[in-house]
């Protein structure tokens, strides 16, 4: 009987050792299934990243590009305007003096305009009043 006890227990001891095994696999597969999970969103991380940094180079790539046009284009800026000063220089200042007598001429044209339109619009005034008389009569 004591050794039918001892094969009992043994059994039983059998038993809970093949249950605690088949958790300890269960347990390890979650863990496994956790670990390409990880491994999955790490790789899709690191695609992100070198996505960002494409996209990161392209845009400094395209800034440089805006800032060295911006230079050349300052620098020719400088040097239009001193060709433009030296031109004039040559000429004597007569370039100057025909300048400030068109923009004279211009501010004269601009002050006849005015005039012309308070003009217009006073006549204008007055042929409304007309025209109201004369329906007022037609009536």
């Amino acid at each position: 009987i004591s050794l039918d006890a001892h094969l009992g227990a043994m059994h039983d001891t059998l038993d809970s050792a093949e249950k605690e095994k088949e958790k300890c696999e269960r347990m390890l597969g979650c863990i496994e299934s956790s670990c390409r999970q990880c491994i999955r969103n790490l790789e899709d991380t690191e695609n992100e990243i070198q996505i960002e940094r494409s996209n990161r180079q392209l845009a400094m790539s395209t800034r440089k590009s805006e800032v060295d046009n911006a230079e050349r284009m300052e620098a020719w800026r400088k040097d239009r305007e001193i060709s433009r000063l030296e031109l004039e220089e040559s000429y004597g200042g007569a370039h100057n003096r025909e300048k400030e007598r068109r923009i004279r001429v211009l501010g004269e044209l601009r002050s006849s305009l005015e005039t012309l339109r308070a003009n217009v619009e006073s006549k204008s005034a007055e042929l409304g009043v007309s025209e109201e008389s004369f329906t007022h009569i037609k009536q």
